[in-house]
């Protein structure tokens, strides 16, 4: 029978108190209470509680790319061309689901606190967009859909469209009890999917 790791309790913990308690009741006396261990297995297996939320956040990031894969390959299965609408349907929920959680407005804290953390820049966690082979797949199938948008300016509208659909999900959840603007999740998240589409999907600039 195969057992957690002790490194794999302690990462299960701190997210699980992240989730909690956002930043303000991270600790690692928190974390090491949490996973049934002590402060001396985290300095053995991450060096520092900096060490430890740039795993946790990177841990986080890299769940949320495996899901958008996952339902990539569900489209790219039913055979056709998958819609503007639907791939970033596809790479959109993933995202929504990360920041459901009670403390997810925090999430961009947690990962300017866990870059911070590492002034070399070499163990930093990703970056909320990067080129990866998730980030490539979904520009190739975009590619698929409007082959009338140049690739460089289809990426780079990507690029802005992913960091609008995460500056509005944490604008979000950090007024998840005080939507001053009365629109409910749903409608804001299927009026900035339409947005998105059409934003993609403009014929190219030109020269």
């Amino acid at each position: 029978m195969q057992t957690t790791s002790t490194k794999d309790r302690i990462l299960g913990a701190a997210r699980d108190l992240f989730e909690e308690e956002g930043l303000g009741g991270f600790s690692v006396r928190a974390v090491t209470a949490r996973a049934g261990t002590n402060v001396a297995a985290v300095n053995y297996h991450f060096g520092s509680k900096a060490a430890l939320l740039r795993e946790m956040v990177r841990g986080a990031f890299e769940g949320v790319a495996f899901e958008q894969a996952r339902l990539l390959e569900g489209l790219e299965a039913k055979g056709g061309a998958a819609t503007v609408r639907e791939i970033l349907e596809a790479y959109s929920v993933p995202v929504f689901a990360l920041f459901d959680a009670d403390h997810a407005g925090e999430w961009g804290h947690a990962w300017m606190e866990a870059r911070d953390g590492d002034p070399s820049g070499r163990e930093r966690p990703p970056m909320m967009f990067a080129e990866t082979e998730v980030t490539r797949r979904y520009h190739g199938a975009l590619r698929r859909a409007l082959p009338h948008v140049p690739p460089d300016e289809l990426w780079w509208r990507f690029e802005r469209a992913n960091n609008l659909l995460m500056a509005n999900q944490g604008r979000r959840a950090s007024r998840r009890d005080d939507p001053a603007d009365g629109i409910g999740p749903d409608d804001e998240r299927r009026w900035l999917l339409t947005f998105l589409a059409g934003a993609l999907a403009t014929p190219g600039s030109g020269k």
